[in-house]
């Protein structure tokens, strides 16, 4: 499963791995450079992955966010939150993976599904499951993920955009061609600087003033609500 999904992403020479650790807890997550894991609490109870379908997708999730270098722009919020004062620190901190962020691995990951040849749909499936066992109450979801309901309706509605690049348990021939141009994102491609020409300086910019960016909205978000 996990190579027929790596074989169709963006960043398929990365150096990919996924690990079981057993914890009780229902969650996969990933550290970025291709390392995948998850919980063995995502095969128990009444949460519990019901298909090869819904266990594709929530590692096509999780590759997404590697693919699109999430892991290391959660460093530079990381990085920049020692420079900021208690309380916009833990702003920084908990706006880590942004909403934006998560939206954005649910588009890639729906396209990475369709094309492995796993359903596009079954990502929406275990959230409005999510919703209908624990509900949507914004006070107790954590911070950086949508509500479970509105993460099932855009899931649903990704998935149906996808669901005519999905061939059931084939890899769809012309993936290379779909990853780049596709009814639910267009790729934007690498940045075409090298190595000495700035891109590392920039980059780490870019990703700290992103970061100061999410921290202000964090803090207005915390304003909001009284906190």
């Amino acid at each position: 499963m996990f190579n027929r999904l790596k074989k169709v992403t963006h960043k398929a020479d990365l150096p990919w791995e996924v690990h079981l650790i057993d914890n009780h807890q229902w969650n996969a997550f990933t550290i970025g450079g291709g390392k995948v894991f998850v919980y063995t609490g995502l095969f128990k109870g009444k949460l519990a992955v019901r298909s090869d379908d819904e266990l594709a997708a929530i590692l096509a999730h999780e590759i997404a966010h590697v693919n699109a270098r999430h892991a290391s722009e959660k460093q530079g919020k990381l990085m920049l939150s020692k420079l900021l004062d208690k309380k916009l620190r833990s702003a920084a901190y908990e706006a880590s993976f942004t909403t934006n962020q998560e939206d954005e691995a649910d588009k890639y990951s729906v396209i990475y599904s369709a094309l492995a040849g796993y359903k596009p749909s079954a990502g929406a499936e275990i959230w409005a499951r999510m919703h209908k066992q624990l509900g949507s109450d914004s006070k107790d979801r954590l911070h950086d993920h949508p509500l479970n309901a509105d993460k099932a309706k855009s899931l649903t509605r990704y998935a149906k955009l996808a669901e005519q690049y999905y061939h059931s348990g084939k890899i769809n021939k012309n993936y290379k061609t779909l990853l780049t141009n596709n009814a639910v994102f267009f790729h934007q491609g690498e940045s075409t600087l090298k190595a000495g020409e700035g891109g590392g300086f920039l980059a780490l910019f870019e990703t700290l003033g992103n970061a100061y960016v999410e921290a202000e909205k964090a803090k207005q978000e915390q304003r909001k609500r009284g906190l």
